[in-house]
């Protein structure tokens, strides 16, 4: 089933519908089954134009969706493959003279990724967190790449969503109330009163986050990300894209930093 997504453009006062190829599935989830499709050939290596196919002889993608990929599925399977090249979770079979770099072993890392359903350790940390957490991260990279209406205004929307909700998951409202230093705001929509300056509070004491600097280098970057997604949001007309790419690796760097990760 093809999956189509209107675009809208206005061009002498009409408003033209322009129907996009869209994708069945995410980059993070094509990378994941690219890995899971290549370990079948057990040990063997794989060319990636036999992979991702090309009419009328199509390939393993094409036997995964039990029908034929879409041009942009097709796009989107290149880009993941050189990505996990580059990545180390795929490594090249330099016997190959016919295109040599077109077939690919599935590396050790390939596999560890795989076994865990993560492709870094970002994606380990926040799995084990709360698994939503990795499809809201999804949602935002799959915006706003995407060339659809209003994708960067909806790139803003699951940013906004993945701060919040990782904020949430490591500092429960109910934990936060017990703190000594807590008071509630007043202002705040939640019942108890919590913030979210009080979660990001309550989140870098318990990463441990002590040094002074740290701290507040989190709490303003954390903030100042939140009111870009949030005016990205509720934009009334499509906002900056480097704006919202630039919240989303400034939440990303924070998370890292309060989540040891290197």
């Amino acid at each position: 089933m093809r999956l189509w997504q209107p675009y809208f453009i206005q061009e002498a006062s009409v408003t033209v519908a322009i129907y996009m190829e869209t994708t069945r599935i995410t980059k993070r989830e094509m990378k994941l089954t690219i890995l899971r499709l290549i370990a079948t050939y057990q040990g063997k290596s794989v060319s990636k134009y036999n992979f991702i196919g090309r009419a009328p002889f199509e390939g393993d993608l094409c036997r995964e969706f039990k029908e034929a990929p879409t041009n942009a599925e097709k796009q989107l399977a290149g880009r993941a493959w050189d990505e996990l090249v580059i990545s180390g979770h795929l490594e090249i079979d330099y016997g190959q003279l016919v295109r040599e770099g077109s077939n690919c072993f599935l590396a050790d890392k390939g596999r560890y990724a795989l076994e865990k359903g993560a492709l870094d350790d970002f994606d380990s940390a926040l799995l084990g967190i709360n698994s939503y957490l990795v499809q809201l991260r999804d949602g935002f990279y799959e915006a706003i790449l995407s060339h659809s209406a209003n994708s960067v205004q909806q790139a803003a929307n699951s940013g906004r969503e993945f701060l919040n909700q990782t904020l949430r998951c490591m500092a429960p409202e109910e934990e936060v109330v017990k703190e000594k230093w807590f008071e509630p705001d007043g202002d705040s929509k939640h019942r108890l009163g919590v913030n979210q300056g009080h979660r990001i509070r309550f989140a870098l004491d318990k990463c441990s986050i002590l040094d002074e600097d740290d701290r507040e280098f989190c709490r303003a970057s954390l903030k100042r990300a939140g009111k870009a997604f949030q005016g990205g949001a509720h934009a009334t007309k499509e906002p900056q894209s480097q704006k919202i790419r630039d919240a989303m690796v400034v939440v990303e760097l924070v998370f890292k930093l309060m989540l040891k990760i290197g």
